[in-house]
């Protein structure tokens, strides 16, 4: 086939893409009506809820990401305790999707979430923790709200970078939710997240949710891609003593991803040698 062939064969393909995938990702967002109402009237322990919720979730997006095409691989997931606060790099909204059916987190959000179509729905019924940036107030409500999940055995996964990123490096990881982990006396991880092509090449920046782009526009550009992998790379949880200051957390936690996702983003293994990053070779999302 010459290269004008192929060309527009992938011109054909990209825009068939999104007809295929419709469909049934609208059928998928309105089985979850019945499921978030589940997930949100969900009775008993604490314990019990965090642990309902987090199955039901992890189904839910389980089935988001099939229909878009995603594969999610991961190392150390095993390693995680029931109850852990998880630190993560950001990207897009995906990494919502993603690291909900590779750990079974709950997340802390932005307000704005909550209002978005379908999947606000769902994040509200899951028990995210939703915060409004630059209010004070706010952010001792939600440091609260988290230690509370904590302590009930659930794991919650935060964004210290406080928004997202063009893939291009890690922002500073701000200090202030680290201290949820004290208060609950829960450990922490750090998680890097990358994106790749089945071709094995780094597209962050091109599926990156960022600047004035809308979740519309960016979920038609997603649907129009071939199939990808995303990457999650957990590191060993740290079980912070009492008198641990929180910046001090943010930054070991940033020194891990900004390693880990520069390997990731590089191509490079991550090398056996190190504590850190000696997690194994990838493999699929755990079941369970």
């Amino acid at each position: 086939m010459s290269k004008r062939s192929r060309r527009s064969v992938g011109f054909v393909l990209q825009a068939l893409r999104p007809l295929l995938r419709v469909p049934p990702l609208l059928v998928w967002a309105v089985m979850g009506a019945p499921l978030s109402l589940r997930a949100a009237t969900v009775r008993g322990t604490p314990e019990h809820r965090n642990r309902v919720r987090a199955r039901i979730t992890r189904i839910w997006m389980r089935g988001l990401l099939l229909i878009l095409g995603i594969r999610v691989r991961t190392r150390g997931v095993e390693t995680l305790p029931a109850g852990a606060l998880l630190a993560a790099n950001h990207l897009s909204w995906l990494d919502i999707l993603v690291l909900s059916a590779a750990t079974g987190s709950t997340f802390v959000s932005k307000a704005e979430v909550a209002s978005w179509p379908v999947l606000g729905a769902f994040a509200r019924a899951g028990g995210t923790v939703f915060v409004r940036r630059g209010d004070g107030r706010s952010a001792v409500l939600v440091r609260e709200a988290m230690a509370a999940h904590l302590r009930a055995g659930g794991r919650l996964v935060f964004f210290p970078e406080g928004t997202t990123g063009d893939g291009r490096a890690i922002r500073h990881f701000r200090p202030r939710l680290f201290a949820a982990a004290l208060e609950a006396g829960v450990p922490v991880s750090a998680v890097a997240l990358h994106y790749r092509t089945r071709g094995g090449e780094s597209c962050v920046s091109e599926i990156a949710f960022v600047g004035e782009e809308t979740i519309v526009a960016n979920l038609f550009k997603l649907l129009a891609r071939p199939r990808l992998d995303a990457e999650v790379v957990v590191g060993p949880a740290h079980r912070p003593t009492s008198g641990e200051d929180p910046r001090a957390l943010a930054a070991a936690a940033e020194a891990f991803v900004r390693a880990a996702y520069s390997r990731l983003q590089t191509g490079g293994a991550l090398p056996p040698g190190e504590e850190l990053l000696a997690l194994g070779d990838f493999q699929e999302a755990p079941e369970s």
